[in-house]
């Protein structure tokens, strides 16, 4: 039999990227003989990745008690129920897109409530909120169910629509379907009870600090995220004393990742929450010396006339683990 052309080829396949990269933690790699690995998962023909971030969930708790009954005698019957959304964001992937630097939802949020509890005191009150659709993908909706006194209304109204003008025009190219509405909703249930006024402020301080985007770009490759954050996933229900946040946090610098994980912990204590972390995995750094890559970049080069991209990316990928 004739000689093949290469030694031998053993190929790994795992499974469960996106819940945490599952596959790859379980496989068993005393199964494997080779010493080098050529990874393949790569959406562009003639682009060779070379790199990767490291990233972990961070899900934060927050406390947000509700008025008791007692409290609620005058309550419904002054009140009027509002809808305050903030949507038209063009979101996206939080490792390919947080470098374009467009705007979050639930960080809005955060900003929209905490100027309303400012100026409009004890006469807004929040029942509930909910935007964003998973860790890893930026928030491109939020929204409130708020409730007004009568003479809250028009001042409200006016300080959404001047907010709604200040936030477009700072996301103007990021992000130019950006819109702010407060609309009337109708009633809700009399057995609803509004959070607190001092957790409302809480809340709201709390997502304004709430670090955001990209916290550092990469010294050695040039235009490469090297440290980011997204907030993905805000829940408050309307019978629910707790917020629920759900971060996405990546760098290719383990230190920056754990430095910016311990941020995240010490404002949710601060700020009375409790918090866990999951899903953490290893980045796959980058090296300034690799004969494996000088290789593979001649050999297509030898074979297809040009030169193939060598890029690092601000996602994960299996080849840290």
């Amino acid at each position: 039999m004739p000689e093949p052309p290469h030694p031998e080829l053993e190929v790994l396949l795992t499974v469960d990227e996106e819940v945490g990269m599952e596959g790859a933690r379980d496989a068993d790699m005393d199964l494997l003989k080779g010493q080098r690995l050529i990874n393949i998962d790569n959406e562009e023909e003639g682009v060779l990745l070379v790199s990767c971030a490291g990233g972990a969930r961070f899900h934060a708790s927050m406390p947000a008690p509700r008025s008791l009954p007692s409290d609620m005698q005058q309550g419904h019957d002054g009140e009027r129920i509002y809808t305050l959304k903030i949507d038209g964001l063009q979101g996206g992937h939080s490792g390919e897109m947080i470098v374009t630097g467009r705007a979050n939802a639930c960080i809005l949020m955060g900003r929209v409530l905490r100027r309303m509890a400012e100026e409009l005191s004890e006469s807004v009150a929040l029942y509930s909120m909910e935007g964003g659709v998973a860790d890893n993908a930026i928030a491109a909706s939020c929204s409130a169910v708020l409730s007004l006194t009568e003479d809250a209304v028009t001042p409200a109204m006016e300080l959404v629509r001047a907010l709604e003008d200040e936030i477009a025009a700072e996301y103007a190219a990021q992000d130019p379907e950006l819109g702010i509405t407060l609309e009337e909703s109708g009633s809700i249930d009399r057995d609803e009870r509004p959070v607190i006024h001092s957790a409302l402020v809480r809340l709201s301080e709390y997502l304004t600090l709430t670090p955001y985007g990209v916290q550092a770009m990469s010294g050695r490759m040039k235009g490469l995220v090297e440290t980011s954050l997204n907030l993905g996933i805000l829940s408050l229900p309307g019978s629910s004393e707790t917020m629920e946040v759900d971060h996405s946090v990546r760098s290719s610098v383990d230190s920056a990742k754990d430095e910016l994980l311990t941020k995240l912990r010490l404002l949710t204590v601060a700020y009375g929450g409790s918090f866990s972390i999951s899903g953490e995995y290893p980045g796959w750094a980058y090296r300034e010396d690799s004969p494996l890559r000088d290789t593979m970049k001649r050999v297509y080069e030898e074979r297809y006339g040009k030169e193939p991209g060598i890029v690092s990316i601000h996602a994960g990928v299996e080849c840290g683990l």
